[in-house]
């Protein structure tokens, strides 16, 4: 048997951005044409979401986790996968199980998780996607980052002193940055 493979070390790196969004397409339209397996490896998560059949996600040498791009991003196995993977990266806020609840402290209700949960008192972590969390317009705002579509804001709740949640919202009712606006999960 033959077997067909190419492998990529970091071949867009170098590159402006819009040369490598143009590159990054003709390679993804050149390994459906020729069916071949691609090894990319990337430190670009960008890449990767869009280029791959599967990901490999690594750390220190250690394979993370493994599996689809949706699914990784979605299910991630644990916290490092799911602060690497989307960008912005997943907002992660401590938490402790409570009466078979997740409490976490800014947070006015208890959550329940479609898992099971270990005892009362265990201190956990809660990750949110910035898509999951919406504006209305009462906190601070201390960045904003229109990225065309959707903007980036970098929030300050009342229980950190520096920016600790990110959210991402259509750009028309955004504000600026000093605007006063509260976050909803």
């Amino acid at each position: 048997m033959l077997w067909t493979h190419t492998a990529f070390g970091e071949p867009l790196s170098n590159l402006d951005a819009e040369l490598r969004v143009g590159k990054r397409m003709e390679i993804a339209r050149q390994h459906k044409e020729i069916g071949a397996m691609m090894i990319y490896v990337t430190h670009d998560q960008v890449e990767a979401m869009t280029l791959a059949d599967e990901i490999v996600a690594l750390r220190d040498g250690c394979i993370q986790q493994v599996g689809a791009p949706v699914v990784l991003y979605r299910i991630p196995d644990n916290k490092f996968v799911a602060g690497f993977i989307g960008s912005p990266a997943m907002n992660f806020m401590d938490g402790r199980i409570d009466d078979g609840l997740v409490a976490v402290k800014g947070l006015n209700d208890r959550l329940k998780p479609p898992l099971s949960l270990p005892e009362t008192g265990t201190p956990t972590w809660l990750g949110i996607r910035p898509e999951q969390v919406e504006i209305d317009q009462s906190g601070d705002t201390h960045v904003v980052e229109p990225t065309g579509c959707c903007q980036t804001n970098a929030n300050q709740s009342q229980f950190s002193s520096k920016p600790n949640r990110l959210s991402r919202a259509e750009v028309a009712p955004l504000g600026k940055s000093g605007d006063t606006v509260q976050l909803e999960i």
